[in-house]
């Protein structure tokens, strides 16, 4: 299973997404976003990778393009569509399911049921829940889809 990227954040899509954009064809290749960005290649992957999976690019013949939601971000709205598009997302997408049937969970519980659905970021239990709780805080909190108390570790659907 695909998961989301734990090692880029919404900072850097936007990033991405904005040199892009400001390319007269709204594509460019890759060499040339590595070097209008100043980050290597290994760099950009996951943040590359991030922008495809919420459908804000594609790749094609070793360039990257916008995507029909990748044109329609703006610097207004790109909080509130990343929210809508993470969720289709692992594990934000099992999380919140995990979340609709009970009301909280500690990371290590969302960690444990997001194992026996076989979605793990690393084979080590610790490795995983950090990087879990990492990637929940940089994109799920910050996105308003789910809260988080920093001393119970419990983690809990935003409403609305």
């Amino acid at each position: 299973m695909e998961m989301f990227p734990s090692n880029t954040g919404i900072s850097e899509v936007r990033g991405v997404v904005k040199l892009i954009k400001d390319s007269r064809g709204h594509s460019l290749p890759l060499y040339v976003l590595s070097q209008e960005s100043s980050w290597n290649i290994a760099q950009l992957l996951p943040t590359i990778e991030a922008c495809k999976m919420l459908g804000f690019t594609a790749l094609r013949n070793g360039s990257i393009r916008l995507t029909k939601n990748g044109e329609r971000l703006q610097e207004g709205n790109f909080q509130g569509l990343i929210r809508s598009y993470i969720t289709r997302a692992e594990p934000f997408k099992t999380v919140i399911a995990a979340l609709s049937k009970q009301d909280n969970m500690t990371t290590h519980e969302l960690s444990v049921y997001l194992r026996h659905k076989n979605i793990a970021f690393m084979h080590s239990h610790a490795g995983n829940e950090e990087m879990l709780r990492h990637t929940l805080l940089k994109w799920a909190v910050r996105c308003q889809v789910l809260g988080y108390n920093v001393h119970s570790d419990r983690w809990y659907l935003k409403s609305g």
